[in-house]
This record gives C-alpha cells, structure tokens and sequence, in this order.
C-alpha cells in the first residue's frame, strides 16, 4: 500500500471516531439533568409516597404554627351520628311541647325548666358547630308555690312562665369557678319589688335614695342567695306590677316565683354558662 493510501485511511479513521463521539456527546448531557433534579427533590422511599408533596409544601407556604399535641379538636371524639340525631330531638321535643320554634333561641346555651305543678325537670344545652348538645342529666328544680302562670302578678307567689335572658350572677359567697359577670351581696343589697318605686325590679345599692315600701334584702337570704342568676324578666322598661325579681337560686322547696335547684347543681351551672354565649332559660 502506497504512502498516500496509508494517510489516506487514517484521516477517514479520525473522522470517523468525531463523528461517533459528538453522537455520544448529547446522551451523556441529557442524562445529568435528572440527576441534578433529584439532588433537590428526591424520590419518595418505600412506604413515604406523601414524601415529594409534603417537602413542596413545606418549601411554599407561609410559617404556620403546629397544633398542640394534645389540643381538644384532635383529641376529643365526635358525637357518632346517632347521638347528634338524639340531642337534636331533644330540644326539638321541648321545644315544640313548650309551644317555640327553634329559630327563636338566639343564643348558644340553653335552660329547659319543665314544669309539673311545682317542681320541674331542668335541661341543659350548648349549640356546637350548630347542633345542640345535652348538658349532663337534667337536674331537679322547684318553681314558685303559686305554681307556672302566663300572666304573671307581682305577690302572686307564680313562676313567669316564658323565654327570657340570663343577666349576671350574684350571691352571698362567691363560687369556685365562673366566667359570667358576678356581684356580691352586701347588707347595703336591696331587689325592690315595689310597683310604685322608681327603681321596681332592680338592684339598689344603699337606702340614700329611697322611695320603696317593699324590697328584698339580699343578704337576708344567705342560704337562698348563696348563688344565683337573674332571670331578665320584666327588667326592660318593667311594667307596673307584673312581677319582679325573678331568679334562678339556690332552694330544695318552691319559691316564691323564681325557679330553684339544690346548691351543686347551682355551683354547676355556674360553672357551665359563658359571658359571651347569649344563655336563655325556657320555662314552660
């Protein structure tokens, strides 16, 4: 073979081996881009597929702060449908045997006072998440010896049957615990149940201004008033002697027209009501 040949050939060689490297080339620089891809978000491991997704959130969302680990939403158990389903006709019951729509309760907590002659059955509720929940077991109560009256007199000893607000609490001794608005009595407490008085049917502290003949000295009742709540009854713009101070009390006998409960059942309802939750009491 000539020289010429020879040299020939070789360069044929040389380009041939360009050309086959420049068409490895590409392959080998498509092949890192994955691999730098993985560097930032690696695959999910057997039994973590949530892995990719969760590393992406973390990335993009703003700083929110976890949940305690033993906060009430995670921990308390729902009610099962069956029990929602029977608090629900509960109050539904009550209600419609008392004659009122539910559209009328306007707040979140709840006193059902169903009377018989002159004691009563006393039910607890609590709208949560907009569904009605049973309070505990209904408790015992005594209502006025004049028995329920719909047309309430002052002195006729009846409890004013109707759906009134819960005002703040008050008493003689001030209970363990309780979030509404609390007074104590003083010697100084009068409730005046005049029908002539200026002040009929509130509270007055001292006698500086007094023009009454009839008013309840508070502290006179230590034992029935060691706790109570008012009843908002007939306090807006009271109306001449329709009845006065209306109270839910402690007592284990009938009143003289405000509805009464042993003195723990008491302490417990003063620890279930909240200043902001619009309580109402039902009495029927």
């Amino acid at each position: 073979m000539s020289i010429r040949l020879q040299v020939i050939l070789s360069i044929l060689v040389i380009l041939l081996a360009a050309v086959i490297l420049l068409l490895l080339l590409p392959e080998e620089s498509a092949a890192a881009e994955p691999k730098a891809f993985s560097e930032v978000l690696p695959s999910p491991q057997d039994g973590d597929l949530t892995k990719p997704s969760a590393q992406l959130k973390e990335d993009n969302s703003p700083d929110i702060p976890e949940a305690p680990e033993h906060s009430p939403e995670v921990t308390e158990t729902p009610l099962s449908g069956e029990e929602t389903e029977e608090n629900a006709s509960a109050v539904q019951s009550l209600l419609e045997e008392a004659g009122y729509d539910e559209s009328w309760i306007s707040g979140d907590q709840l006193i059902v006072v169903d009377t018989y002659g002159v004691e009563a059955d006393l039910y607890r509720f609590e709208r949560l998440d907009g569904v009605w929940t049973d309070i505990g077991e209904p408790l015992h109560a005594w209502i006025g010896s004049g028995g329920l009256s719909w047309e309430k007199q002052e002195g006729d000893g009846a409890t004013p049957g109707g759906l009134y607000r819960l005002g703040h609490g008050f008493g003689n001794e001030y209970p363990e615990e309780v979030y509404i608005d609390y007074r104590m009595v003083t010697e100084e407490s009068f409730w005046v149940d005049d029908p002539d008085s200026a002040f009929y049917n509130t509270w007055v502290e001292g006698t500086e201004e007094q023009d009454w003949v009839s008013a309840e000295q508070l502290s006179a009742y230590p034992e029935e008033y060691a706790f109570a709540v008012v009843v908002e009854y007939n306090t807006d713009e009271p109306v001449y002697a329709a009845g006065s101070a209306i109270f839910l009390h402690c007592g284990w006998s009938p009143t003289a027209g405000c509805v009464a409960v042993e003195r723990e059942a008491m302490l417990e309802i003063l620890s279930w009501l909240q200043p902001d939750s619009g309580a109402e009491i039902l009495i029927y």
